[in-house]
């Protein structure tokens, strides 16, 4: 899944190697040429993609990601990357919590009957699809666009003092039109609500209307439809 003249894994690089050289870690990050391949992604029987608008997407801001250097240099917060590859990804139980979180907002239900083209109970529907109990699975999604992924961004947090002297923070981030393969194992069990595929319609329309990711109230995370799985 992964290619490039200047193979690093990624995650080892930034969460083990990246303070021996900040400079040189940062350039490998946003340099690293990747060569991924939907095919090459297994254990899903459902699946559509989606695409990073503009700005790009934050993902794993919360992770621990300092050695309190204060260098400039550096990048201060975390970022998503897939343990095993080194890829940017997006939590499964991601997925899952975005959708969740919008059946839990009532201001929601009458967007989701209309989408769904059908007369739901909406609170019966979250159970059925989102508890414990249930057979739906929400797999990681991983990007299968080629090429370079990752750029930088910065923000500039304020306080009450406003905007005297402010500190810009360097962040990683998915960059703009990188496709990635949202994946599931949908069951159609009797008496559910929704079948296989207007679960899956569901799930990708309300994914392109709240997006995911960090910082989705600035612009961040935005996602629209991406290439067929054959057309890429």
């Amino acid at each position: 899944m992964i290619g490039g003249t200047e193979l690093s894994n990624l995650h080892y690089l930034f969460h083990h190697d990246y303070y021996c050289n900040p400079a040189k870690s940062n350039e490998v990050l946003t340099r690293q040429s990747f060569q991924a391949s939907a095919s090459e992604i297994p254990f899903a029987e459902q699946s559509f993609v989606l695409k990073t608008q503009y700005p790009g997407l934050l993902l794993g801001l919360g992770y621990p990601h300092d050695d309190g250097s204060g260098s400039s240099e550096a990048v201060k917060l975390g970022c998503s990357l897939d343990y095993v590859s080194g890829l940017p990804v997006i939590p499964g139980s991601t997925v899952k919590g975005v959708l969740r979180s919008l059946f839990k907002r009532k201001e929601a239900h009458e967007y989701i009957q209309a989408l769904a083209e059908k007369d739901l109970d909406i609170d019966a529907l979250e159970k059925e699809l989102f508890t414990e109990d249930g057979e739906d699975v929400f797999f990681d999604a991983y990007p299968v666009t080629p090429g370079q992924l990752l750029a930088f961004e910065s923000i500039t947090p304020h306080d009450e003092k406003g905007l005297k002297n402010p500190i810009p923070i360097k962040l990683l981030k998915v960059r703009p039109g990188v496709e990635f393969l949202f994946r599931f194992r949908l069951k159609n069990e009797e008496g559910q609500q929704l079948s296989v595929d207007e679960k899956l319609k569901l799930f990708e329309a309300l994914l392109m209307i709240t997006g995911i990711g960090a910082k989705t109230n600035v612009g961040f995370g935005g996602l629209e439809p991406g290439a067929e799985r054959g057309q890429r």
